[in-house]
């Protein structure tokens, strides 16, 4: 953006709408107005993140329990996990009423990193949530990442 008019403010905005003459550098200044429609994170407050990593593959029914039994503490649950018997990689996708496990498609030279994201509600330091049900549902280590 700031090459786009050098030496012109930067104005950052979140859920707001802006006059373009902002971006021309002809705005007079302004307040902004909270959006009404937000109204705050709600009761479980605002959503906590973590990385959970195999060390070894995962067997798919096993996976498939836990991602039910996550769906009390994630809001969402999405990244790539090796899948037992071959150790291939796998998209996991889980979120609501929706879980979906499938090959990982990579164009040519195409390559992820391992892991599945943990959006969830109110995770508490060091997760253990979701470490106490991967132990329980799947029985592997796992290594957490904050």
């Amino acid at each position: 953006m700031a090459s786009l008019g050098p030496g012109k403010p930067m104005y950052t905005v979140t859920e707001a709408k802006i006059n373009a003459e902002i971006l021309t550098g002809n705005a007079q200044s302004f307040t902004m107005k909270p959006n009404a429609r937000y109204k705050g994170w709600g009761a479980c407050g605002r959503p906590s993140s973590c990385i959970l990593r195999t060390a070894s593959p995962v067997d798919p029914e096993k996976l498939h329990a836990f991602l039910i039994e996550a769906k009390r503490f994630a809001f969402r649950l999405k990244g790539y996990l090796p899948l037992a018997p071959e150790g291939l990689l796998h998209l996991v996708d889980c979120s609501d009423s929706q879980i979906s496990i499938r090959p990982a498609a990579f164009g040519p030279g195409g390559k992820r990193k391992e892991g599945l994201v943990v959006i969830g509600k109110k995770l508490a330091p060091p997760n253990q949530e979701v470490i106490t049900t991967w132990k329980q549902q799947v029985g592997t280590d796992i290594h957490i990442e904050e």
